[in-house]
């Protein structure tokens, strides 16, 4: 008698033989984290010290690394700006495994961004997101 945690496993290593096409909406998802270190005097705010900036594949590019994350060969379709963020995305894909010949790059629209700026520190038990802007 197969069990479920059998399945998953004959299922898990199946993955590397497959080939999957991933398409999609694809988007760089930027994290900006700071340290509260006080409230602005120009509106009632933190004011963030900045830690660190980190960069990752967000959108319809997330299926894609985790399949490229289990061993798969993967195909990613989608669109991205001729801008450095395009340029950016496509070399964190590439660095992780995943195939990018099948991302256009569009010069009449920017590069899809999101942007989420995140307390961290002491003050915080875990990071907090404090706004997204997006792009």
């Amino acid at each position: 008698m197969m069990t479920l945690e059998h399945d998953y496993r004959r299922i898990l290593d199946a993955i590397p033989q497959k080939r999957f096409l991933v398409i999609g909406d694809l988007y760089l998802d930027r994290y900006i984290f700071g340290e509260p270190v006080r409230i602005s005097r120009e509106a009632p705010v933190l004011v963030l010290e900045e830690r660190s900036i980190e960069h990752r594949p967000g959108g319809g590019a997330a299926p894609g690394l985790a399949l490229a994350a289990l061993g798969a060969p993967v195909q990613q379709l989608g669109i991205i700006g001729d801008d450095p963020e395009g340029a950016l995305l496509r070399q964190l894909l590439t660095e992780r495994g995943v195939e990018t010949h099948g991302i256009l790059v569009d010069p009449s629209r920017p590069t899809t961004v999101k942007t989420r700026v995140v307390a961290i520190g002491p003050y915080n038990v875990l990071p907090q997101q404090l706004v997204r802007v997006d792009r």
